[in-house]
């Protein structure tokens, strides 16, 4: 074999290298990348009641999701709110036939949230209503950066910064007690989800935490 045929195969083999640990990298980044959170509002209310566990919450699904999603917000919320205690919850997709029986098609009048507690026997509703979502975008001077960060620091130590990629919503979580007519808690948070732009169970169930970190505040 001669030199120049030498050279090929190595810078064959070097480029194979190099393609493989990017992939391994991407890999491990897509795999290990954690939730991360930014609290943007939140007012609780300083005279709300003692939540009743035993008591009966609503929680509102989000339109505008494809099936998938929703059907991530189905799957999640209800199943999460139950190992906070609530012994009873019901949901805006299975109980749908329950809420068009006594005309309640919406949340948004407080006529409805009092038919949902007078006709229906439901105290507290969760209401879950999606202000933004979209990709994170970065300048070259952030993108200039991010590749200082990832090259000056070992890939295996996670950075919690937001980056390329990241695919984030803005929720406003709004937590009523239709008995007393009062807001208990209205807090909204800025959440990463997964990177293909789908949402993430972990996301929304780091935001119930958030929720009920505040919440046990009055407790």
């Amino acid at each position: 074999m001669n030199f120049i045929g030498k050279l090929t195969i190595k810078s064959n083999q070097s480029q194979l290298t190099s393609v493989a640990l990017l992939v391994v990298f991407i890999l491990f980044t897509s795999c290990g990348r954690s939730v991360k959170q930014i609290v943007e509002d939140v007012n609780v209310s300083p005279t709300a009641y003692p939540i009743d566990l035993s008591d009966k919450l609503m929680v509102t699904l989000p339109p505008g999701f494809p099936q998938k999603d929703y059907n991530t917000f189905l799957e999640t919320l209800p199943i999460e709110l139950q190992r906070y205690g609530f012994e009873e919850i019901w949901d805006t997709d299975y109980h749908e036939m329950e809420l068009k029986s006594v005309g309640i098609h919406d949340f948004t009048t407080e006529r409805n949230q009092q038919k949902l507690y007078k006709d229906l026997g439901v105290r507290y509703l969760l209401d879950l209503e999606i202000l933004d979502k979209k990709p994170i975008r970065i300048s070259k001077l952030g993108a200039t950066m991010r590749y200082n960060e990832i090259n000056n620091n070992s890939p295996f130590v996670h950075s919690t910064s937001w980056v390329e990629g990241d695919y984030w919503i803005i929720t406003r979580y709004k937590l009523y007690d239709l008995v007393h007519d009062e807001v208990i808690i209205e807090m909204q948070i800025k959440t990463s989800h997964n990177i293909n732009h789908t949402v993430n169970s972990k996301s929304l169930k780091k935001d119930l935490q958030k929720l009920f970190e505040f919440i046990y505040t009055l407790q």
